[in-house]
């Protein structure tokens, strides 16, 4: 992390970790365990199964101890690390063999012991001298004059501030300890352990360490512990070292310690929201110091502020996201609303310009997830009193309006709604569009439209580039061709009657006409097209009668194709029609399509949001007369399906000021 102040690891760090820091800056250094295990763990999804946790953890300890053997594959690593049992022995000589292994890993309880009994008998020199520690089998005691004469002492470095750096053999045991937490079987050794109560001790270094690197290893510990239940369970239970890894937040600047410590809160409010049952949430000793916690919110709006340090700021989100949206049963409300101040809300918002800014400078790829996390922080204060603060946030300066017109504009580059129905992108748009909604009061930008007419078009079944027609020769005869067609029936329904024939004739080629001049790209082109049309009367009565013919061959035969697919597509299949593929498939149709309606009620309350509240009409106009034709008349169709008389007084208005004539044509046709 850094904040603006900082200048080290002691004081905050630095934002990237360069060779020439300090040792303790890295909390992957010096620890070939933890380059390989802590930062895969660390980055596990906070919503995923506790199963696949320590599936995961298992996994990964398994890689560390393989690492050094390039040549075995994936598959067979766990194989080769750790080697099952003959089949042919019985269980007396498989636990003879096994011996004093945890579970099924390498580790044994001899190998844990020594790694806790290093670490413990290191302590004293790193621990505050002034504070007495609390009393517990490991016999922890404050540092004396005599440690400073001992080897280990020899090994520790003082820095300023009273900030000492680890010894190598404590850290080294440290991060071994760290390593083994990752599998399962381990963390139930560790929980049940009588000799050493675990959590005790973490909380005795967390409260008393000088050695920030230590700190860091020991939340890491307490993090993995938390990947399974049971030892989610021990340390909620444990009210001093919950307080003591909350007090983290306000005492300590180092960023790898408060990294470590976001994550295990993730866990945490994991365990609450999917293991606790409704009734017991809001009575949980974490929710409780959750809410209650003024200066976790002070040290919070202050690292969103003032720190520099990417890595941090992207756990920081991530952590929020988790808390803002953890539902109350008995408050009936988000925690949300237990956090919504003005400080967070601009706090959150100084972070995405921060992460938006660094992505326009790259100029490519997907946008941060930082900034779909800011979103969503947002989006959770739209049903607490914060809701007044977004609403006026750029009252003065336009601040978070880039930001969402810069992420509404990303979404419209897709050229596939298929596209903006998958993973969470459906979500973040109804989010992102909403907060949109809060801001048309304030709006300074209107070209938000041109992305929102472009999404119109998307989920309507359109193409997200209209192709241009062709001025080639063969291309502009054909054209003149169908438009003579269709000036000559005209002049023959004026006088005669019809025919049912030549309704069907006159049909299908006023629509082929149609959708010949919907793929010009500009209004002009499409106008010329049409007086084109009316000029050509050139076909002859004999090609007519040809023509005639051949359209009715042709529907005839296409519209037996279809009753013959309906034929076979209607037709059940028995032994596909319960089938998990079928059903999965089925399901997730069902998804898509809600997730498709979703979306456009989403911008059909922004379209009306628009034109009820925006304060100048005018530019919005004139944006919405850069628009395709086909997004021109789905904005106003969107409009209409709300406010069905709001369009004709649009429609009024434009006719009074005189502008805006290609707006006001469309309208016409769309309407007579």
């Amino acid at each position: 992390m850094q904040y603006k102040s900082a200048v080290d690891r002691g004081t905050i760090g630095v934002m990237d970790n360069s060779a020439d820091e300090t040792k303790g800056c890295d909390h992957t250094r010096d620890s070939p365990n933890v380059k390989e295990c802590e930062p895969k763990v660390a980055q596990k999804l906070l919503w995923s199964s506790p199963d696949t946790r320590a599936k995961d953890a298992t996994t990964t300890t398994t890689t560390t101890t393989a690492s050094n053997s390039p040549s075995v594959t994936d598959a067979s690593l766990e194989c080769v690390v750790n080697p099952p049992v003959p089949s042919e022995l019985g269980e007396a000589e498989c636990a003879m063999l096994r011996g004093d292994a945890i579970g099924t890993t390498a580790y044994t309880h001899r190998w844990v012991l020594n790694t806790l009994l290093t670490v413990t008998k290191g302590l004293p020199q790193y621990l505050i001298p002034e504070e007495k520690p609390s009393e517990n089998n490991t016999s922890i005691r404050p540092a004396t004059e005599d440690d400073s004469q001992t080897p280990e002492a020899g090994k520790s470095r003082t820095s300023r501030g009273g900030v000492i750096e680890l010894g190598e053999e404590v850290e080294n045991a440290a991060c071994q300890l760290w390593d083994m937490s990752a599998e399962p079987d381990v963390v139930g050794f560790l929980i049940k352990l009588e000799a050493v109560d675990v959590l005790q001790l973490a909380n005795d270094i967390i409260t008393l360490s000088r050695a920030p690197r230590l700190t860091e290893v020991i939340v890491g510990v307490v993090a993995n512990l938390c990947c399974q239940g049971e030892g989610c369970e021990r340390v909620v239970g444990c009210s001093s070292l919950l307080q003591s890894c909350l007090a983290l937040f306000h005492s300590t600047d180092d960023v790898p310690t408060l990294v470590e410590a976001f994550r295990l809160l993730r866990l945490l409010l994991w365990h609450v929201t999917f293991r606790l049952p409704p009734k017991e949430r809001s009575r949980s000793s974490l929710v409780i110091a959750l809410r209650s916690n003024e200066a976790l919110k002070e040290a919070l709006v202050f690292m969103l502020k003032n720190s520099l340090s990417d890595t941090l700021l992207n756990s920081l989100l991530e952590f929020l996201e988790s808390l803002m949206y953890l539902w109350l049963p008995e408050e009936q409300c988000y925690m949300a609303a237990q956090y919504s101040e003005s400080g967070l809300v601009e706090g959150v918002v100084e972070v995405m310009r921060h992460f938006l800014k660094a992505y326009e400078k790259n100029g490519r790829g997907e946008q941060p997830p930082a900034v779909q996390r800011g979103l969503l922080i947002l989006y959770s204060f739209v049903s607490t009193p914060a809701v007044q603060i977004i609403s006026s946030f750029d009252q003065y300066e336009p601040l978070l309006e880039p930001i969402l017109v810069s992420y509404v504009e990303h979404l419209a580059k897709t050229e596939d709604v298929s596209e903006l129905t998958e993973g969470d992108v459906p979500d973040q748009m109804v989010y992102a569009l909403g907060l949109c909604e809060l801001l048309v009061p304030t709006m300074r930008n209107t070209s938000i439209l041109l992305a929102i007419g472009k999404l119109l078009a998307l989920t309507h079944g359109a193409s997200h580039h209209y192709t241009h027609l062709g001025q080639s020769k063969d291309v502009v005869e054909k054209v003149q061709k169908h438009k003579s067609d269709r000036s000559r029936r005209r002049s023959k329904r004026s006088s005669r009657s019809t025919s049912s024939q030549e309704d069907t004739m006159d049909t299908d080629s006023q629509d082929h006409c149609s959708r010949l001049s919907r793929t010009f790209s500009k209004p002009e082109e499409m106008e010329g097209a049409e007086i084109n049309c009316q000029g050509e009367k050139e076909t002859t009565a004999s090609d007519m009668e040809t023509r005639k013919i051949h359209k009715s061959r042709l529907s005839a035969a296409n519209e037996e194709t279809k009753l013959l697919e309906r034929d076979v597509t209607s037709k059940p299949d028995c032994s596909d029609s319960s089938s998990p593929a079928v059903l999965q498939e089925t399901k997730k149709e069902k998804d898509t399509s809600t997730k498709l309606n979703n979306m456009i009620e989403s911008l059909v309350d922004y379209c009306v949001r628009v034109v009820r509240c925006c304060p100048d009409l005018c530019d919005v106009f004139t944006t919405l007369n850069e628009c395709h034709v086909h997004e021109v008349q789905l904005f106003f169709k969107a409009v209409k399906s709300r406010e069905p008389t709001l369009v004709g007084q649009l429609q009024e208005q434009l006719l009074d000021t005189g502008s805006h004539n290609r707006l006001v044509t469309i309208l016409s046709d769309m309407y007579s």
